[in-house]
């Protein structure tokens, strides 16, 4: 793990994210996003003592030129292009593949959510749902690690909620028919 400043540590679940725990279970916490920093946490102190100048300094950027923008506000990014068309070919190409869904809660707060069209054709509904609930288990384990990381207590079980009865039935039913035979890796990967 990368330390910072020898008090704060790299996330493992996710790379800009770094933690550090204080004194009395306290937590300070700074995340990182393209060219935004957040600092939370409830380690008051810590927060008033963290200086962006030290950070700037470890990882050699205190020589670099501020800028109010990345970019130039007055340029026209539809230059050399006509940005009035749009090719509607890609919009209208249909397939068959699924959109996977999931949102997950902490504490009965949504935390992440997401939505997107899977990568495959599924051959069944059932083997669709499996997707989405292989990537809600990895969704759920991912967000685990981290809070494992932050030292906040939670219970053993991951609940999985799904409202597709075929996949609900093959999860549950330890024979594996010819039918499902194509779902078989998600299906392990689940329970």
């Amino acid at each position: 793990m990368l330390k910072i400043q020898g008090k704060y540590i790299q996330s493992n679940g996710y790379h800009t994210l770094f933690i550090k725990h204080g004194d009395r279970n306290k937590v300070t916490a700074l995340i990182v996003y393209v060219d935004d920093i957040i600092i939370t946490g409830d380690d008051t102190e810590e927060i008033k003592c963290l200086y962006i100048l030290d950070l700037l300094q470890e990882t050699r950027k205190l020589e670099c030129k501020p800028a109010d923008t990345p970019i130039d506000p007055n340029l026209n990014l539809g230059e050399g292009k006509n940005s009035d068309q749009v090719d509607k070919s890609s919009y209208q190409r249909l397939t068959g593949r699924s959109t996977s869904g999931y949102c997950t809660f902490v504490c009965e707060n949504l935390v992440t959510w997401r939505s997107k069209k899977q990568k495959i054709v599924a051959r069944s509904s059932a083997e669709s749902e499996f997707k989405a609930l292989a990537q809600g288990i990895c969704e759920g384990l991912w967000l685990r690690g981290l809070l494992d990381e932050l030292r906040v207590n939670q219970s053993n079980h991951i609940k999985l909620f799904c409202d597709n009865k075929s996949a609900i039935f093959i999860a549950r039913n330890p024979v594996q028919h010819d039918m499902t035979k194509h779902i078989e890796v998600d299906r392990h990967f689940i329970k």
